[in-house]
């Protein structure tokens, strides 16, 4: 019953609203209620109208492929809620099989690192979103003996990160390199990484990634060949590097990857499509 209401309310409301910025403005109101329009309640409902205008207006305000999440400041990613903006990638749900891997090698090798600290790094970490949800699901696992670095080229996604760590009730270092010099010293145990890997010439850009960063989106082969032979130097023995690509780039980075680690698998996404690799040094 609220639901039709609630459509024939919009439909007055937004009569000056083309279909696509009323399809557009409902997106925004699902994900400022954190539900479906047909999960709304007469609470919600009575909240919605004082909305309406302010809202409304904002929603107008942008480009018709403005990210919805960077109205809103925010976004959810494996579950958690993360503060973002235009100075980082907007976290897609692809991205979660890395945390996903971590947590299942972690777990898997728990007798392996014993009582020592297992030491992560997350690298181009945007708003931490990778590295945060790892550390949220390891205490879940009673997992404690863990470190995390967060490291990114840009000091603004840096802030976010730090935000976003202070939401979580979570104190790691934060990194400002644009290669992994900064943290030659180091040895990690596991490297994660959605790194800048998409070609600026891609027919698979969608639009409303135009937004987004370009220095976290546009990469190239050459610099995710570059990143794998940096990180294996600063891997301990026995480490992993998992990292994120796009499926057309898979079959170029298999055999450099099998001449630099000892083992190298490919993981899929949600779709079945190669979507990145896991590379071990050592086994």
């Amino acid at each position: 019953m609220i639901y039709f209401e609630l459509k024939k309310f919009l439909s007055s409301k937004l009569e000056n609203f083309s279909i696509e910025e009323k399809n557009r403005f409902i997106l925004f109101l699902e994900n400022l209620f954190e539900k479906s329009l047909y999960n709304f309640t007469n609470k919600d409902f009575e909240k919605l109208k004082k909305y309406i205008k302010k809202y409304g207006s904002l929603i107008k305000k942008y480009p018709k492929n403005y990210p919805i999440e960077y109205i809103l400041k925010k976004t959810y990613f494996f579950g958690y809620k993360f503060f973002i903006n235009e100075n980082v990638l907007i976290p897609r749900k692809d991205t979660e099989h890395l945390v996903e891997i971590a947590l299942g090698l972690v777990l898997k090798r728990k007798k392996l690192y014993g009582t020592q600290k297992i030491h992560i790094l997350d690298l181009a970490c945007g708003s931490g979103c990778i590295g945060i949800s790892l550390a949220k699901e390891l205490k879940k696992k009673n997992i404690s003996n863990f470190f995390i670095c967060f490291s990114d080229i840009s000091i603004n996604a840096l802030k976010v990160c730090k935000l976003n760590l202070k939401y979580h009730n979570l104190q790691f270092p934060l990194i400002l390199q644009d290669s992994l010099k900064a943290v030659k010293e180091f040895k990690f145990d596991l490297i994660l990484s959605n790194p800048p890997y998409v070609e600026r010439n891609s027919p698979f850009l969608e639009k409303s990634c135009l937004y987004e960063p370009k220095i976290a989106l546009f990469g190239s082969l050459e610099l995710l060949k570059l990143w794998a032979k940096e990180s294996y130097k600063v891997l301990k023995e026995n480490g992993i590097y998992i990292f994120e690509c796009a499926p057309y780039q898979v079959r170029s980075l298999k055999s450099f990857l099998k001449d630099l680690y000892t083992k190298v698998e490919i993981y899929v996404d949600y779709n079945q499509l190669p979507r990145g690799f896991i590379c071990y040094k050592g086994l």
